[in-house]
């Protein structure tokens, strides 16, 4: 997420966010440029060649060294080459191809076609690899057999959901030391980090219930968990983007690295994994063992373990698996964050829409006895919606939901196009999330687009969906088709499906804890405009140089309630 600055050096960044991936890319460019050619004659040269061949590139395309050109400029301008391919091509359910610098060429879904094609099966569409390849997982995770075998996934929707209230209190708790810390509480206006802020004490809430208290206040440890997640992305660029015959040699660096991070990760982890495992087992042989077991991602592990090989009982692997729980969990949850925030106070001011928000938050607050749990938090509809948007509106990834086809005989979609094994497809996430013909007033951001009639009732800012739909909708002959989509699939920063993000109900219920406390307990002054974005490959995350004014509320409550 000091002295003369190395490669490494810049995936260690202070701030720990994904901008040092960024720097670390930059750095990498030349380097790969030179290597780019001979790479780019191989990629050309496979048996997929034809099909390639056929089917449209935005850009230059057309040019001399068209493929070469458009896989450059995909580095920086990803985001005007799939907008560009959508509207001439998607919007006709069409396909188009979008070629990338690190992962070769993708085949990019229109909206219509996306449920019949990511419904198929994993044996003729492939997602497992095709996730590890985004990461090249045999040199940044290295024990492929904890992806093999992803038990602790499970506690995303097993065990944390069944938890939520005992949880929540320990998240709350942790929210308020974090802001503290982060944020303090000035009485004047104050700048403070957008990004990295918020994903310093996301980090620490939701480590509160993966690892407990003790552990989760440890700033190397938070540090080392930012570094862990900037090293997997950016070493997954760099490998990806090489010849392959180069692979191995870099991945050996990258494994040796890998193995520094998670060490600094692990260290405050292993003895207290190490500690909970005998104590599991003494209880188990000892039943009136006097110990009650913690509720905490570390334990549900351990006792998931248990009925598996002995393999899986080992504190190492145990500890990998939390690392894995935050890298899928903490940079996203933290963007989600920083981009509401961004998204909420900046433009018009007149909307109302956040005094409606610290409304509705005052109200269930104070409706549920000054105590959040999995309830009070469902009660804030205005607020889910919020975030919702933004999600919508400032979109992560341009492109997302790599897959591959894995079918001998190919996959036919509309329009008979035939797509041969080994051809990867993609979505365009954001163009779906910015079309006309989907979303009314699609650039714009309406906190309260996903709301419904009534919830917004008696509120300054009545503006839903379906009040923004009043306005004509660009029609086309595809237009009406399009109505038709189910709505899992205009908006899917989770994905959708069967492959849908495990966590999102949790990651939402901890985004929505962490800005009613904002809105609880802090001004924030609104921005004229909207913060850019820095757009790289097919992601797009805040600026490091975007902060926020803050300034501690007079009439602030939260605090004051449970501690």
């Amino acid at each position: 997420m000091n002295g003369s600055h190395t490669v490494v050096d810049n995936v260690q960044d202070h701030s720990g966010n994904w901008h040092s991936t960024v720097s670390v890319a930059r750095l990498c460019t030349i380097f790969v440029l030179v290597l780019f050619g001979l790479k780019y004659v191989r990629t050309r040269e496979s048996p997929q060649d034809k099909f390639w061949k056929v089917h449209p590139i935005p850009g230059p395309s057309k040019a001399w060294f068209g493929w070469i050109r458009a896989t450059l400029a995909s580095v920086q301008r990803s985001k005007e080459l799939v907008d560009e391919g959508y509207q001439k091509y998607s919007r006709r359910n069409s396909i188009f191809t979008m070629p990338s610098f690190d992962r070769g060429g993708f085949i990019v879904i229109p909206p219509m076609q996306l449920k019949k094609l990511y419904g198929l099966p994993e044996s003729r569409l492939d997602s497992f690899s095709s996730q590890l390849t985004a990461i090249q997982a045999q040199y940044t995770i290295e024990d492929l057999d904890i992806l093999h075998n992803p038990f602790h996934a499970k506690i995303l929707t097993n065990q944390l959901p069944k938890h939520l209230d005992e949880l929540t209190k320990g998240m709350v708790q942790e929210l308020t030391f974090g802001f503290e810390k982060y944020w303090d509480s000035p009485t004047s206006w104050k700048s403070v980090p957008a990004w990295s802020s918020s994903l310093s004490i996301v980090a620490r809430s939701m480590n509160r219930i993966f690892i407990g208290a003790h552990v989760c206040r440890d700033e190397d440890f938070i540090e080392a968990l930012k570094q862990h997640g900037t090293f997997v992305f950016a070493s997954g660029f760099v490998i990806n983007s090489i010849p392959w015959y180069l692979k191995p040699f870099v991945g050996m660096v990258v494994k040796l690295y890998g193995r520094n991070i998670r060490k600094k990760c692990l260290g405050p982890l292993l003895p207290l994994i190490e500690a909970r495992l005998a104590k599991y087992k003494n209880h188990l042989r000892h039943p009136d063992y006097a110990w009650e077991a913690p509720k905490d991602a570390i334990q549900w592990a351990i006792e998931d373990s248990i009925h598996m090989e002995d393999k899986y009982q080992d504190a190492y692997q145990i500890g990998h698996r939390i690392l894995l729980l935050n890298f899928a969990s903490i940079h996203s949850t933290s963007l989600a964050v920083a981009n509401t925030l961004q998204d909420l106070f900046s433009g018009n001011t007149s909307t109302g829409a956040v005094e409606d928000l610290r409304e509705e938050c005052i109200k269930v607050f104070t409706e549920y006895g000054g105590i959040w749990n999995q309830d009070a938090v469902a009660k804030l509809h205005l607020l889910d919606s919020a975030i919702r948007e933004s999600m919508r509106v400032s979109s992560l990834s341009i492109l997302g939901l790599p897959r591959r086809i894995l079918d001998p005989n190919g996959v036919t979609i509309a329009n008979d196009v035939h797509i041969p094994p080994g051809i990867s497809i993609i979505t365009p996430v954001e163009a779906i999330h910015l079309d006309p013909e989907l979303h009314a007033k699609p650039t714009e951001y309406h906190a309260f687009r996903f709301c419904t009639t009534e919830q917004v009732k008696g509120k300054r800012n009545k503006q839903t969906q379906s009040t923004l739909e009043q306005d004509p909708i660009p029609t086309t002959s595809y237009t009406e088709e399009k109505s038709q989509l189910p709505s899992d699939y205009k908006f899917i920063p989770f994905g959708f499906g069967r492959h849908a993000c495990p966590g999102r109900f949790f990651a939402m219920h901890q985004a929505k804890l962490l800005l009613a406390y904002v809105l609880m307990n802090y001004d924030i002054e609104f921005m004229e405009k909207r913060p850019a974005q820095r757009r790289f490959l097919w992601i797009q995350i805040p600026l490091d140089s975007t902060n926020i004014r803050i300034r501690k509320r007079d009439d602030a409550i939260w605090q004051t309630k449970f501690l």
